[in-house]
């Protein structure tokens, strides 16, 4: 039987969520839902197809490439992906925002019997390219 999706949506880490910025060391980002900073954002899904995780840089500093992974543990131990890179694209108005954007589409199944996990919880393993302060919104896309 096919199965089609019948939600959508993405979970979220803010900027001003800790860690806050990327720098040339893997750090783990947890990305949930944060209706504060981001109102549409929703808990990550016990089983999905994730989509698409974007870097949103408000601040970027001499940021020009991101490297990252997702993960399902708090401490980066259990990559669920490979590591990627994309280099960063540079804002057409402002040459200090950027983005960068990584297609997926791969299958996830929370499972519970991994420590350092938490439902409703992905976690983003992500460094950057290059110094200052780069500032970092991650949105992870899902269906379900």
């Amino acid at each position: 039987m096919i199965r089609s999706f019948t939600h959508f949506g993405y979970s979220y880490h803010d900027e001003d969520t800790a860690p806050n910025s990327l720098t040339t060391s893997y750090q783990v980002f947890a990305v949930t839902a944060d209706a504060s900073n981001s109102t549409n954002s929703a808990n990550f899904p016990d089983d999905c197809n994730i989509q698409s995780i974007e870097f949103e840089l408000p601040t970027l500093g001499s940021c020009s490439s991101i490297t990252m992974f997702l993960a399902r543990d708090s401490a980066g131990d259990i990559p669920i992906t490979n590591e990627y890179t994309q280099n960063v694209t540079v804002g057409a108005t402002s040459a200090t925002k950027a983005g960068a954007i990584f297609s997926d589409e791969i299958d996830y199944h929370f499972d519970g019997s991994v420590a350092n996990t938490s439902r409703g919880t992905l976690y983003v393993v992500a460094k950057k390219t290059g110094g200052g302060t780069t500032k970092a919104n991650i949105r992870v896309n899902w269906r379900s």
